[in-house]
């Protein structure tokens, strides 16, 4: 998980700033490339772990930032929500080595493709599904180990 690998990163800084001085920092509004939602036990690892393939491509699956502002960010507005998005993507699309920026989200938040398709109207994206009774056997299996 992203933040496993960030705490085990010797090179990783912790840097503490608010989401204004972020906002005032960062270029102007970078548009992701796609995002994918899905629903839970139905390949969307495989769809992540193939666009991460190409080098240029940066993809995050299922990281914190996004879902803290879209599922947790108790008493906002919905205008809120939205600027607090796009500040989080915003800073997180901060590559000089990436031509591409792809966020796969969990499974959760797919419940509010209408909360970041107003943060980001034009971004193209996917939902991954899969036949109910599959995806109830995948987890009933995964529940016997």
């Amino acid at each position: 998980m992203f933040k496993d690998l960030v705490a085990r990163c010797p090179a990783s800084k912790r840097i503490s700033k608010t989401l204004q001085q972020l906002k005032d920092e960062l270029p102007a509004l970078q548009k992701p490339d796609g995002f994918v939602f899905h629903q839970s036990r139905v390949g969307s690892t495989l769809v992540s772990n193939m666009l991460a393939t190409d080098p240029e491509n940066l993809v995050y699956a299922e990281s914190h930032p996004p879902a803290m502002a879209a599922l947790h960010c108790t008493g906002c507005t919905r205008a809120k929500q939205v600027e607090l998005l796009q500040i989080i993507v915003n800073a997180m699309a901060n590559s000089k080595r990436h031509k591409r920026l792809f966020f796969k989200f969990q499974s959760v938040q797919s419940t509010l493709i209408d909360l970041y398709r107003e943060a980001f109207p034009n971004v193209p994206w996917v939902y991954v599904y899969r036949e109910p009774n599959e995806i109830l056997a995948s987890q009933l299996k995964r529940s016997v180990r």
